[in-house]
């Protein structure tokens, strides 16, 4: 079904353009895409709103188990828990 949202899995491989290599803020990892907010510590277990967040992505190539390639716009894919 064509515009349906799907979850795949594979290996990423950045997508050509150097420039596209990201390195996410907290582990200095290299990655294609990150999400990171810091807000206040409380200790009566509310979650207290974020005080900044920040995303960013870059286009990227996902290689499947089958081999076939697929070339993912950053901005079109999300991030799930892991």
């Amino acid at each position: 079904r064509l515009g349906g949202l799907r979850r795949v899995e594979g290996r990423i491989r950045h997508g050509g353009d150097a420039a596209a290599a990201l390195t996410a803020p907290f582990s200095g990892r290299s990655c294609v895409m990150y999400s990171a907010s810091v807000s206040h510590s409380r200790d009566d277990d509310i979650y207290s709103p974020p005080l900044a967040y920040h995303v960013q992505h870059s286009d990227f190539v996902l290689e499947l188990d089958s081999g076939m390639s697929l070339q993912v716009h950053g901005h079109d894919a999300a991030l799930f828990g892991m």
